[in-house]
């Protein structure tokens, strides 16, 4: 929430608080310093935004920079599935959906920024909060550490952190015959479009 906050504080800073240019410069936004109104000056103004994006540069790390049609391709998942699909689309910025064509399989790949503290552990540790009897597998050889979880039969979600740079990635799928058919597809795609991650 907070470095969403610090791109809006590093926009506020690059077009003025309204939104306009005036007289060629741009109108920074003004500053409350006890009670009055000061606004800043051009250099400091400046510096700031530099400061504010480089900031925002090592929290994001280069997850910002992660392209979803490089990570995880249609013939990746056609390969996993034995299936044909149509080509991915992006429902979030961070998200790529696969749908089976004619059929009900539907395959996801996700890859978000996180912060130290949101590990697949952490994860973990809130579905066994919330359901105490789901099962929750660990899964070698995906990422710095994985797990795997089935909230119903014909679904399932890996779940994987990587700390260079330090994102999560998520394969979902919805649609499998079997649960038995969800991890196996769930966990072939993860590894093979795994190591893409942060090239």
């Amino acid at each position: 929430m907070w470095v969403r906050s610090l791109r809006i504080a590093v926009r506020a800073s690059e077009s003025g608080a309204t939104g306009y240019r005036r007289r060629g410069r741009l109108a920074f936004p003004q500053l409350t310093v006890t009670g009055q109104p000061t606004r800043l000056p051009h250099m400091k103004a400046n510096r700031l935004v530099l400061a504010l994006a480089s900031i925002l540069f090592f929290l994001s790390g280069a997850a910002a920079a992660q392209d979803l049609a490089r990570i995880v391709t249609k013939a990746d998942v056609e390969k996993v599935t034995g299936a044909k699909f149509q080509d991915g689309t992006k429902p979030m910025p961070s998200q790529m959906l696969f749908m089976q064509e004619g059929g009900d399989l539907q395959l996801s790949v996700e890859v978000e920024p996180r912060d130290v503290a949101s590990t697949v552990r952490s994860w973990e540790a809130t579905i066994r909060k919330m359901q105490p009897n789901q099962k929750v597998d660990t899964i070698p050889g995906v990422g710095k550490d994985a797990i795997y979880f089935s909230a119903r039969p014909d679904s399932g979600a890996l779940s994987a952190d990587y700390d260079k740079p330090r994102v999560q990635l998520r394969v979902a799928i919805v649609g499998a015959k079997t649960p038995a058919q969800a991890k196996q597809m769930v966990v072939t795609l993860a590894k093979i479009v795994g190591p893409r991650v942060g090239k």
